[in-house]
C-alpha cells in the first residue's frame, strides 16, 4: 500500500511555546507534553519542520487540515505526530463541544475522533456534526477510532455518519492513507 504524504506551501511556525530555555544553559528543554519535537502555532495547530514528499497532486496545493478528537492529550499527540510529520495540519480537541467549535471556526478537511469520549461520545459528536449546515462544516468527512473491532460496532459507526472506522491502536501509515483518501474524494471545506 502506497502512503501519500503531505507538504505545505508555506513554512511552518519556527517557535515552540511549549519549549522553555534552561536557566543554566539557555538551551531548549523539550516539554513532556511535546516529546515529538513538533512545533506548535499559537492556535494549537501542529506543524512539522521536516516534511516528506511524494503526495498526490490534489494535496500539494494545500495540506489537509485534520481535527483530532481524543480525551487523552497524550494519545491525541501520539496519533497527531506522524500526521504532522507527513505535512498535515493537525488540531487536537478533547471534547465534543470543543470539536464542534473547531469545525465551525477552523474548517478541517477530515475529523478523526475516538468513539469513546467522556460526557458526550463519538456518536453524539457525529450526530451533532451532521446536524450542522454544509456552510458550518456539517459534511466534514469523519473517521472513528475505537478499541472495539467487532463488525457490529463498525456498522453502527458508519450508520451514524462516519465515513470510516479504524481499530486502535491505529497504524499511522494506514491512518495517513485514509485521511488522504477522504480529503481527495470528499468536497473540501471552503475557508474565507
Amino acid at each position: 500500500m502506497k502512503v501519500s504524504s503531505f507538504k505545505p506551501t508555506s513554512s511552518p511556525p519556527t517557535t515552540n511555546p511549549r519549549t522553555t530555555n534552561s536557566p543554566s544553559t539557555n538551551s531548549p528543554i523539550q516539554s513532556p507534553i511535546n516529546p515529538t519535537g513538533l512545533t506548535y502555532a499559537a492556535n494549537g495547530v501542529y506543524a512539522s519542520p521536516s516534511l516528506s514528499s511524494g503526495m498526490s497532486t490534489a494535496l500539494q496545493a494545500q495540506p489537509p487540515r485534520v481535527l483530532m478528537v481524543n480525551d487523552s492529550p497524550h494519545t491525541g499527540h501520539m496519533i497527531a505526530a506522524p500526521l504532522t510529520a507527513s505535512g498535515a495540519q493537525v488540531r487536537t480537541t478533547s471534547s465534543v463541544n470543543e470539536a464542534l467549535l473547531s469545525v465551525k471556526e477552523w474548517r478541517p478537511n477530515v475529523l478523526v475522533s475516538d468513539s469513546h469520549l467522556p460526557v458526550k461520545n463519538g456518536y453524539d459528536l457525529i450526530r451533532d456534526l451532521r446536524a450542522l449546515g454544509p456552510d458550518q462544516g456539517g459534511r466534514t468527512p469523519a473517521i472513528a477510532l475505537t478499541a472495539n473491532a467487532g463488525p457490529d460496532e463498525r456498522m453502527r459507526l458508519l450508520a451514524a455518519g462516519y465515513q470510516m472506522q479504524m481499530t486502535k491502536p491505529v497504524d499511522p501509515a494506514e491512518l495517513s492513507q485514509a485521511i488522504a483518501n477522504l480529503a481527495n474524494r470528499m468536497p473540501g471545506p471552503t475557508t474565507g
